[in-house]
């Protein structure tokens, strides 16, 4: 009757830099990180293997930070309203 598919973003995603990062406390430690990480190759081609490795490195990162961010707002502004309508 139904077609079982699974809908996956695309792996091309565009990466976008998020000013919240830079007032982590662990942000810089996790990029050193991933920097100092050993790679072999040419000085441009290692460059742009870092950056790659790093853009993953702050995508997952990110996930396991803020993930649901917008959610917890929303559920925090909600019972907020919820306890101000109580009181009145």
């Amino acid at each position: 009757m139904g077609w079982c598919y699974k809908n996956t973003r695309p792996d091309n995603v565009l990466f976008r830099f998020r000013k919240i990062w830079l007032e982590h406390n662990q942000f810089m430690n996790m990029v050193k990180l991933s920097w100092s990480e050993p790679m072999c190759d040419g000085p441009i081609r290692l460059i742009m293997r870092k950056l790659k490795r790093l853009k993953s490195t702050l995508k997952a990162w990110h996930k396991n930070t803020y993930w649901g961010t917008r959610d917890k707002i929303a559920q925090a502004n909600k019972s907020f309203k919820d306890i101000q309508k109580q009181q009145e």
